[in-house]
């Protein structure tokens, strides 16, 4: 405190027990700094002197449930990071991660085929075109993913087939990549569709 006392950068400085140092900055410093940014080109930032690629993933909502508000928080501060390292002068990539195809998809697999066995994606040498239209409503797929999570933790049998059917799946069982592909489309727009305004 005593080192600082006679700069011109701060209006007060205050020592607090049990250690702390709170200082304001002055209304005077703070002006003149905010003007030189203002006449700054790049309002006192430096371009980068070694632009890179950099790659930020900022979101992996599990599409198989409603996103909330709480979600905004990743893409809000990936956004800005992104937008940061850009103004900087490097290549950025954004990534929003919303394909995860793991259990809680080949959850809805299996419930799919327990409720439609005849559907086409299940006939494992099928090797026509795959429908255009879904065999669901997005109320099915509401209702569809919490009944097999619940179910599949009760029945051990019934989580297991689950499991081989995202086993599957991550292999590129063709009718599973297209089951998954709808999926995944019309989660996400349940999820956008349950978000809070």
């Amino acid at each position: 405190m005593e080192k600082l006392e006679d700069s011109s950068t701060f209006k007060e400085i205050v020592a607090q027990m049990p250690g702390f140092i709170n200082m304001t900055v002055s209304d005077a410093f703070l002006a003149d700094f905010v003007n030189h940014m203002n006449e700054d080109e790049l309002f006192g930032c430096d371009k980068a002197d070694k632009p890179e690629t950099i790659v930020i993933d900022y979101g992996g909502a599990n599409v198989a449930k409603p996103l909330h508000v709480g979600h905004l928080r990743s893409a809000v501060i990936g956004e800005s990071i992104k937008r940061t390292a850009r103004y900087l002068g490097h290549k950025v990539v954004g990534d929003v991660h919303l394909g995860d195809w793991g259990l809680q998809i080949g959850l809805i697999i299996t419930e799919l085929k327990h409720r439609q066995p005849e559907l086409v994606y299940f006939e494992e040498n099928y090797d026509g075109e795959y429908p255009t239209e879904p065999p669901f409503t997005m109320s099915d797929l509401e209702e569809i993913y919490p009944y097999a999570s619940g179910y599949s933790k009760e029945h051990e049998d019934y989580k297991e087939e689950a499991q081989t059917a995202t086993a599957e799946l991550q292999a590129g069982r063709r009718g599973y990549l297209h089951c998954g592909s709808i999926l995944s489309m019309y989660l996400s727009l349940i999820s956008v569709r349950s978000t809070p305004a």
